[in-house]
Formats: structure tokens, C-alpha cells, sequence
């Protein structure tokens, strides 16, 4: 499994190209589109959360001015209904008889339950007289020892306190609710009497819920001098503290990681509502993980296709190795096997042709090599003839020795080792030094046959006697002055051998005959037709193939010549390897 997935990583494999081409085809459209997507679905989904915040807001800063102005209402019931008033007034008139005021009080309580009733949003209701401590018709039981003047005040109009939010009067509740406190007028007789009603428990429930948008809100209550009375974040927005509000009936405000959507009620007071920014995102990031796991999904199938895609190519591809295979192992005997797809059939097609050649070229080959080893045999049997040439060498050496023939003597030696130099099995390539000394021999039988009518003089650096030559290559340029240069008998030929360089060394032949015009120059480095007068008949034409072969462009073969003066042959030849020496 490791190396299955060493296997998948590396780059260099159609497998995780071809994943690659599908993966970036799939995921640049997916990306264009996402972040289009996004964007465009960001700004409608943030508009459209905020302007339904912000709706939202409205309504709740509406039902809380109606919970206002339904106390407000049910105040004025009690205080500015002048029946009530001269009701409440008998009530405190010390010389009422007992019963008298037992009916006044009835008929009281009967009104207040009456408004009660009527106005479910309504709470606890009772008259108070503060420089008397006296609470009068309580319609619910109250807690002892709370003041309602001191409750916070959201604002005030003349003779009116609206309150809160702040806990219930009612002894058994401590629920967040509004009141209001309303100076009673008209009944001089009467000390400073107030009258004070809160909203049922429900109605801050109602006003405020926390997932009334689809996502937590906190809520902030704020007086008419943007003081905080309420507040659902005390550490961050603490009660008391004052926030910096602009005069505008609505607003929405960035602060702290968290946005604050702000509506003013009538009386100047706000409500705040505070959300998370993460929270107002929760749509989109919703939408981007649905948006994600399509994305994923989708690459998910491409990998997939790309797996079944390259499976099916690589299946092609292994028959095509097997094939190969099969011709490595020089099996040619396997039927065609086609895989009916246009663009591998194809290849599959020059596959074979390219076997049936390679076949062809092999039977060709072993057919040459066959006739090379029955050459070979010819050969050898021809190779009766040298031995019979040097048997027959020995035999006059040995007969004149006998006659004390010294000269002839001296002639079949050199002769001799001419042949065997010659017909020697040592290789192509010697040492300079045996090039050189074979090639004394031949001078030295050649002056025994002119009668010493030329001088050859030898001038070898003694580093280089140790090179590596081709065999009979300095002895036809020797051969070519002695045939072409001289008419008379004062010829004189110079063999130079030095290095160069490292790299290369020179041969220089060098004769003082009759010289050469550009023609017979020419002649002799190409022609097939030039008549040899005596010698090995190995030409200059010779000599030039054999460098080209064995060296390439790197030799250099030059022939200056000029009529009168002489000819000067000069080869630059590499330097070979001693281990070309065989």
C-alpha cells in the first residue's frame, strides 16, 4: 500500500498527472464561481439579515411604546376620571362614616379590577401617598419596603414617571417588567397621591425573546440621556455606564467584534440589540459548508474518474509493454493483438511493423555473421600461404648463410621481418616504436635495391615512441617520396615524430624532390587508377581513409608541395589510450 501511494505522489506518473489536469479542470471553475457565488450571496444574505434586524427592531421598539402608552392609558383612568378622583377623595375624608367607606372602597377595587381586567397586559396597580407611607387598593400583594419612585426612569413627561425595566412589585415575582407612576391632580384636598401600575410579567418576555431572529441576541435598554438601565452584557455593557449614540431614530453601530442595531421610542429612550458578527454569518458559513461539501464531493468524483480513466489507459499501456516485452525477449512469434482504440491501435500498428523490421535486420545480421565465419575459415586456409612464404624465406637465408652470401643474407632477414610485420596478427593499432622500426626495414631493403641512390633520416622525440598508430600508416609516405620525389641521386627524406600538446601529436614526412602540382595531388589522395611501381601498393589515398575511420574530425592531413622545392606531408593526429594497444 505504500509503495501504491509513493507510486500515486510522484510526478513524473501519467496517474497523478492526469489526476492533476482533472483536479485544476474541476476546481478553477469551482473557485471562479464559489468566490462569485460567495460575494454575491455575502452582501444579499448581510443585507438582507441586517434590514430584517433592523425590521425586527422596529416592531419591537413598537410594541414596547404601545406596552408604554397602554400604562399611560390605564394611568389616566385612574387619576384624570373625575368620579374616581371625588371617590378617592370621600374615601380620605376622616369624618366618612366606616360603612360609607366600605362602599367607596368596594366601589374602588371594583373599578381598578375592572381596568385589570380589561387590559391583560397589565400587572400590580395601587395608590400610594408617600408622606404617609400608605399604599391604598392594592389589586396583587405587595413586596414590603420598596419605594417606587426609585425605580429607574426610562423618561418622564409632566406628572409622569415611565419606569424599568427593573424586578416586580409583586411580593411572589421577581420578573423584569415596566411601570409607571402618575401624579394624581384636581383634589386639592387631597395630599400628593400617585398611582402605580406595571406591565404583566409576559410583556418584557414577549418583547425581548433571545431567538426571535433565528440566531442569539442580547438586548440593551437605554434612558432619554443614553444611560443604560437594562442590559443582557454587564461585562461589556455594564448598567449605569453611557453609550455614545448619535440622534438618529435608527442606527447600526460596529463595535467590539459584535454589531449594535439602535431604535429610538418616543420619549427619546433606545433599544439596543447586540449580535455576534459571527452570529449575523452563521447563514453564510452555513451556505459554505453546504457550498464545500459539494465542492469536495465533486472533486471526490473527478479523483474517481481519473482513477477509472487512467486504470483503463494503463491497462492499454501494460499489453503494449507485454509486447515489448515479448520483442526484448526476442519472442516475434505473437499474434496481433488489437485493442480497438483508434490512437493505440495505431501505435500498436507501427509496433509491429517496427518488430517485423527489427526481425528482418536480426535475420540479416546472423546471416552476415555466417558468412563472416566462412570467410574466416577461408582465411585461415589462406594463411597457408605466408607460412609457406617464410618457410621458404628460412630455407634461402639458411642455404646462402651456407655459401657465406652475407648480402643476401642481410636481405632475406630484413625481407623477413618485413613480411611478418606486415602479415602479423598483433592488431591495427601499435606503438609508434614498431611503426618506426618496420619502417626501417623497409628503407633499408629499399636502399639494398637503389643502391643507396636517397637518405632517410629519422627525427623521433623519444616521449613519443610509446604512442599508440595505426599500423602502415608513416610507410606509404615514405613509399610516395621515394616513387614520386627523386630522379636523381641525391634525395634526402626527413620522418619527424613530436607532440603538440597533451592532446595531439605531429608526423611530418618531408622530401627535397621535384614537388607536386595541385592536380597530382589531388590525383593521388583520390584516384583509383594510380599505377604503383613497385612497394606494398598501399596509396596516400589509402592512408587518408584510414585516419578518417579511426579518428574522425579530429586529424588533420595536409600536403604542401611546390615544383623544384620538394613536398612536406603533415598529419595531426589525438592522442589515443595506451589500452587501445592490443
Amino acid at each position: 500500500m505504500v509503495k501504491g501511494l509513493a507510486r500515486i505522489v510522484r510526478t513524473n506518473t501519467l496517474m497523478f498527472k492526469l489526476g492533476s489536469v482533472m483536479t485544476l479542470n474541476l476546481l478553477i471553475p469551482i473557485l471562479l464561481i464559489g468566490s462569485i457565488s460567495y460575494y454575491s450571496i455575502y452582501s444579499i444574505l448581510q443585507n438582507n439579515i441586517e434590514k430584517g434586524v433592523q425590521s425586527r427592531m422596529k416592531e419591537i421598539e413598537h410594541s414596547m411604546q404601545s406596552s408604554l402608552d397602554n400604562l399611560g392609558y390605564a394611568s389616566r383612568q385612574l387619576t384624570l376620571d373625575g368620579d374616581i378622583g371625588k371617590r378617592l377623595e370621600q374615601y380620605m375624608n376622616p369624618t366618612i362614616p366606616n360603612n360609607l367607606k366600605s362602599e367607596i372602597q368596594s366601589d374602588i377595587e371594583s373599578r381598578l379590577t375592572l381596568i385589570s381586567y380589561a387590559n391583560q397586559g397589565l400587572g400590580p396597580m395601587y395608590y400610594f401617598i408617600p408622606e404617609q407611607q400608605m399604599n391604598l387598593f392594592q389589586t396583587m400583594l405587595l413586596k414590603k419596603n420598596v419605594d417606587p419612585m426609585e425605580y429607574p426612569t426610562l423618561f418622564t413627561d409632566p406628572l409622569t414617571l415611565y419606569q424599568g425595566p427593573h424586578p416586580s412589585i409583586y411580593l411572589y415575582s421577581d420578573n423584569i417588567v415596566f411601570s409607571i407612576v402618575q401624579e394624581m391632580t384636581g383634589n386639592k384636598n387631597l395630599p400628593k397621591t400617585y398611582v402605580y401600575i406595571e406591565t404583566n410579567f409576559k410583556v418584557f418576555q414577549d418583547l425581548f425573546p433571545k431567538d426571535a431572529f433565528g440566531f442569539n441576541v442580547n438586548y440593551l435598554i437605554l434612558d432619554s440621556s443614553n444611560k443604560i438601565l437594562y442590559s443582557d452584557l454587564n461585562d461589556s455593557y455594564p448598567i449605569n455606564s453611557e453609550m455614545s449614540l448619535s440622534g438618529s431614530q435608527s442606527q447600526v453601530i460596529n463595535d467590539k467584534g459584535k454589531k449594535l442595531f439602535v431604535e429610538r421610542g418616543e420619549g427619546n429612550w433606545s433599544i439596543v440589540a447586540v449580535v455576534n458578527k459571527r452570529d449575523l454569518s452563521d447563514e453564510i458559513i452555513s451556505w459554505s459548508i453546504r457550498y464545500g461539501a459539494i465542492a469536495i464531493g465533486s472533486l471526490i468524483i473527478s479523483l474517481l474518474l481519473a482513477w477509472m480513466t487512467w486504470r483503463f489507459i494503463n491497462q492499454k499501456l501494460s499489453l503494449l509493454k507485454e509486447e515489448i516485452k515479448q520483442t526484448t525477449d526476442l519472442q516475434f512469434d505473437r499474434p496481433y493483438v488489437p485493442m480497438n482504440i483508434i490512437e493505440f491501435d495505431e501505435v500498436v500498428d507501427r509496433f509491429y511493423l517496427m518488430r517485423t523490421r527489427i526481425r528482418d535486420l536480426i535475420v540479416e545480421v546472423e546471416e552476415k555473421e555466417k558468412n563472416k565465419r566462412k570467410l574466416e575459415v577461408q582465411k585461415l586456409k589462406y594463411q597457408i600461404n605466408p607460412h609457406f612464404i617464410h618457410n621458404t624465406l628460412n630455407t634461402i637465408q639458411w642455404i646462402a648463410r651456407m655459401h657465406k652470401q652475407e648480402e643476401i643474407v642481410n636481405l632475406v632477414s630484413i625481407f623477413s621481418r618485413i613480411l611478418h610485420y606486415n602479415l602479423g596478427k598483433e592488431g591495427e593499432i601499435v606503438h609508434l616504436r614498431e611503426e618506426i622500426s618496420a619502417l626501417k626495414d623497409y628503407v633499408a631493403l629499399q636502399k639494398i635495391r637503389y643502391n643507396h641512390h636517397f637518405h632517410v633520416l629519422f627525427e623521433i622525440e623519444p616521449d613519443t615512441e610509446e604512442l599508440p598508430i595505426i599500423r602502415f600508416l608513416i610507410q606509404p609516405l615514405v613509399e610516395n617520396a621515394m616513387y614520386h620525389a627523386f630522379t636523381d641521386d641525391n634525395g634526402q627524406i626527413t620522418v619527424r615524430v613530436f607532440r603538440e600538446n597533451e592532446a595531439y601529436f605531429i608526423i611530418e614526412v618531408e622530401d627535397n624532390g621535384q614537388g607536386m602540382d595541385a592536380e597530382t595531388i589531388q590525383r593521388l589522395l583520390y584516384s583509383d587508377n594510380e599505377k604503383r611501381k613497385s612497394g606494398m601498393g598501399i596509396g596516400l589515398k589509402f592512408v587518408n581513409h584510414m585516419i578518417r575511420e579511426y579518428f574522425g574530425e579530429e586529424h588533420r592531413f595536409e600536403i604542401s608541395s611546390e615544383l623544384g622545392k620538394g613536398t612536406m606531408i603533415k598529419i595531426r593526429l589525438p592522442i589515443l589510450d595506451k589500452e587501445a594497444v592490443q
